[in-house]
């Protein structure tokens, strides 16, 4: 094998490999990757309920509207 090629070759095994040193810095930075990641679900989810909500209380209200509308013309 030509040396650049091997010099290639450690250079892309040495991108996998994470010094011992980094292991705490790249466990948090992962914690908080996951920590984002959460969140950013918990508020989509919350905005999603909310959107139901709204379209439920619409709903209800056109009912109560045709009800009292049919109670009035009777």
């Amino acid at each position: 094998m030509p040396a650049s090629l091997s010099r290639v070759a450690r250079g892309v095994a040495d991108t996998d490999f994470v010094d011992n040193g980094m292991a705490p810095q790249t466990a948090m930075a992962m914690t908080y990757v996951a920590a984002a990641n959460s969140i950013g679900m918990v508020m989509s989810n919350a905005a999603s309920a909310q959107q139901r909500g709204q379209v439920v209380a619409g709903a209800a209200l056109s009912k109560v509207i045709v009800l009292i509308l049919a109670a009035a013309g009777a």
